[in-house]
């Protein structure tokens, strides 16, 4: 168990829009603490979380395509159910990170504006849904 630290400008909440917190800090004093938190989207947890695993259940379609695709994450405690176009576009992501470290010098700027323009998008409508979760807290 944490809690948020008192400093964190998250501490006064007791409703959050967003189901997870990223955090870069984690203090013991009193308690453990984590600071320096911000709520994370669904999209932009499984556009940049980690790796994603497809589900123990199996997939409705695979990864990619106009299909759904069922997955999970951290190690199974969260399983997602979104359009494959989603999973496409983090193998998209992950390709252009890799050709950019890779070769630093390269402008990617042209082929990454796109890419940019949708997550933004989709990352401002996660509210509306699109998914469906169910993390290991839900039972």
């Amino acid at each position: 168990k944490v809690d948020l630290h008192p400093s964190s400008v998250n501490a006064g909440g007791s409703h959050y829009e967003d189901d997870f917190l990223v955090y870069s800090d984690k203090v013991k004093s009193s308690s453990v603490f984590i600071r320096a938190s911000t709520a994370v989207p669904h999209y932009a947890l499984i556009l940049f979380g980690g790796a994603l695993e497809e589900a123990p259940n199996g997939s409705s379609g695979g990864f990619g395509g106009s299909r759904r695709a069922t997955f999970t994450m951290l190690n199974g405690y969260i399983e997602y159910s979104c359009p494959g176009i989603i999973l496409s576009l983090k193998e998209r992501i992950i390709e252009l990170i890799s050709i950019k470290m890779a070769s630093p010098e390269e402008d990617l700027t042209r082929e990454t504006r796109a890419l940019v323009d949708a997550v933004l998008s989709l990352c401002e409508q996660d509210r509306g849904g699109g998914y469906n979760s169910h993390h290991g807290d839900q039972g």
